[in-house]
């Protein structure tokens, strides 16, 4: 009997294990994205299917907003210098194929803000841009729905949606190159953070005003 009640527990720990494990990401993660003209840092708070990317400048100046509910599939963009917010709509994302792309997962390995990160590579001749992504799984399972929603033109975010099996993976280091290995951009995790989300992050501020964009 005592060995069965020992089973039996050990049973429901390892339920609870997993369970916490299959847990989605909440928290906070900070970037810095590095340009050739300029560098501003993207704050994101995630929490269930809802997002909230805050662009700062390197005076601390908050300059835009994005909310984004992967439930319902919408995107509110906010402008906190002008109190204004919009709807807006996703388009297509990449003028490419995926015969454009060729895909290298190095082997590499390196840790980053405390996770265990690998190095996935991703050319593509007709940009004449190589992109190199250090990314840690840790049921990022959000990272990937965000770019299918968002309206994105950046080739930073298009590569990634190249690679297959990238889900529940998040970049903690983007590098695009030229394919003569001049950099073009960066960007990296500053740190990363798990922790509730007031509700509140993910509502447009009080006393904005909607305008239309036509589609």
């Amino acid at each position: 009997m005592a060995i069965i009640r020992g089973l039996f527990f050990l049973i429901i720990a390892s339920t609870v294990q997993c369970a916490l494990f299959a847990q989605a990401f909440e928290g906070t993660i900070r970037y810095k994205n590095e340009g050739i003209s300029d560098t501003a840092f993207v704050t994101y708070n995630v929490s269930n299917n809802l997002i909230r990317i805050d662009e700062t400048n390197t005076k601390g100046t908050l300059t835009r907003s994005t909310i984004v509910n992967l439930g319902n599939k919408t995107v509110t963009a906010i402008d906190p210098l002008k109190k204004l917010y919009t709807d807006i709509y996703p388009r297509p994302s990449s003028q490419f194929s995926s015969s454009d792309f060729e895909i290298n997962r190095t082997g590499n390995q390196r840790t980053i803000s405390g996770y265990k990160c690998f190095q996935w590579r991703v050319k593509n001749k007709a940009a004449n841009t190589e992109i190199s992504y250090w990314v840690a799984e840790d049921n990022f399972g959000f990272f990937d729905d965000l770019l299918k929603t968002l309206p994105l033109a950046d080739n930073q975010y298009t590569f990634f949606l190249s690679i297959p099996k990238s889900d529940g993976f998040l970049p903690f280091d983007i590098c695009e190159r030229t394919l003569l290995r001049d950099i073009k951009n960066k960007l990296y995790v500053l740190d990363i953070k798990k922790q509730p989300i007031e509700p509140s992050v993910f509502q447009v501020p009080a006393g904005y005003s909607q305008y239309q964009v036509s589609r």
